[in-house]
This record gives C-alpha cells, sequence and structure tokens, in this order.
C-alpha cells in the first residue's frame, strides 16, 4: 500500500521504492505483506526492467533481490498460517522460527512487525489497515533482546537539531497499552515534519511513522 513505481521504458530503468530492499530485511507494518507480493509479481516482474532501484540497498540488474524479497514474504504468509493456526502470537512465532537463509539479512527483527500484519490480514483486517502499531513495535524490541529499533526509513541528510532516529519503546505496562517515551513521540513528530518539507520536491519519500 501506498508505494510508488516510476518506469522509464526507453532505459529499462524501475524505481520500485520499498517493495524492495535489496540486502535488507522487507518492513511491511505499516503495509501489506500479502499486498507487497501481488505488486512485486503483478507488476515489478512483468515489466522485465534491466536496472532496478530498490527502496534501500545498491542498484541492481536482474531479478535475484526481486525474488529474495518474495521469498521472504510467502515466508512470512506460511509462517503467520501456521502461527496463527497454532494459536501462538506473532511474537511467540518469531521466537520458534529459524530464520534460515534471512537470519543474517539486517534488521531481522522485523519478522515480528510482518507477523502482526500478516494476522492482522489473516483475521479480516484490510491491506494496509489500522493494527496495533506500538504494540508490533515493542514485541520487535523484546524478540531483539531489549535493543533499540532504527528507523533507517530517513536516507536524506538531516541538520544536527534533529537526534538520532531511535525508537525507544517503555516496557508494556501489564494493566495498560504501550505508553511510548517522549522520544518516540518526538522521533514521529520529526518525521512527519521532514515529509513535509520536502513533499514538494521528493514525491517518493516514505518514512514508516
Amino acid at each position: 500500500t501506498n508505494d510508488v513505481l516510476a518506469w522509464f521504458p526507453e532505459q529499462s530503468v524501475l524505481f520500485c521504492g520499498d517493495l524492495v530492499f535489496n540486502g535488507g530485511t522487507p518492513f511491511l507494518l505499516m503495509g501489506s505483506v500479502a499486498g507487497a507480493v501481488d505488486a512485486l509479481e503483478q507488476a515489478v516482474l512483468p515489466l522485465g526492467a534491466r536496472t532496478i532501484v530498490p527502496g534501500h540497498g545498491p542498484v541492481f540488474e536482474g531479478t535475484a533481490p526481486v525474488e529474495a524479497t518474495l521469498d521472504y514474504l510467502r515466508f512470512v504468509l506460511d509462517l503467520a498460517a501456521r502461527g496463527q493456526a497454532a494459536g501462538v502470537s506473532p511474537l511467540e512465532a518469531a521466537r520458534a522460527t529459524d530464520l534460515g537463509r534471512f537470519t543474517d539479512w539486517p534488521d531481522a527483527e522485523r519478522i515480528v512487525g510482518n507477523l502482526h500484519r500478516a494476522y492482522a490480514e489473516l483475521a479480516g483486517t484490510t491491506r494496509g489497515g489500522p493494527i496495533d502499531v506500538m504494540g508490533a513495535l515493542a514485541d520487535m524490541v523484546t524478540y531483539n533482546r531489549g535493543k533499540p529499533l532504527t528507523c533507517l526509513a530517513l536516507s536524506v541528510p538531516y541538520d544536527s537539531a534533529w537526534s538520532s532516529p531511535t525508537w525507544r519503546l517503555s516496557e508494556r505496562a501489564s494493566t495498560g497499552p504501550i505508553r511510548p517515551t517522549a522520544q518516540v513521540q518526538g522521533t514521529v513528530t520529526r518525521c512527519r515534519r521532514w515529509r513535509r518539507r520536502c513533499r514538494g520536491w521528493r514525491p517518493a519519500l516514505r518514512t514508516y511513522l
């Protein structure tokens, strides 16, 4: 959801945004795992681009990174279906799973967020529909052994007035919802402000928040 492709047929160059992560773990918490699969299979691959510019990672030729992304997304969908059938949470399913060839991909903890999205859609949530984002991020921190999550969506320079774009989540309260720290709230504000500032000259700019 909310991804834009830019196709230059004469040069056979495709800008595919965050539909493809070349060398990194895709993140579909605010998108759709099933929708990304459809987009890659039905829109990206049929174009037969010679050169592809991904949302993250180096430019490449051929389809290997696209196929690798598809393999990962299908892995997530399969794991979500099995986990939901077994009655386990996304975090429990992720912890009990060997990521195999995807283990060494950066930001492996995104498996938890991706499972939250896949679980929700299996339960009837529309693609890209609202889910408990803060709860999913907190589970990602737990999976990551308490290490903070890094927001790598801001690929453009920013001045020193901006603090490091890192999400830090407080622990889940036993009697209430996740309460984000001031740093999380500040990061959300900064990401949104930066998106507004760049809208006029970088329409493809996307952030996770």
